[in-house]
């Protein structure tokens, strides 16, 4: 795959993160009401990518009244590698 250009992640991001988010909650049997937090990812990376997520959470961190909280973007690659190869 060739990757994407910095303007075209932010598209894709904002197309696919209400989904994202609705496969995710539907994967661990969970509605938004049971969550009491919300993680995104602060950087490293490109700043528009990141800025569209950190919107969306902190547009879910209101309108659910959870905790909000910045993580590091490479650790959290790392961290969703070791879950997914067991």
């Amino acid at each position: 795959k060739e990757g994407f250009l910095p303007r075209e992640l932010v598209q894709h991001h904002a197309k696919i993160a209400a989904q994202t988010i609705k496969e995710a909650l539907a994967e661990a049997k969970l509605h938004f009401a049971d969550i009491d937090r919300i993680a995104y990812s602060r950087g490293p990376g490109f700043e528009g990518s990141l800025e569209s997520v950190r919107n969306i959470a902190y547009l879910l961190h209101k309108k659910y009244n959870t905790e909000i909280k910045g993580v590091n973007h490479l650790l959290a690659h790392l961290e969703i590698g070791k879950k997914d190869s067991g």
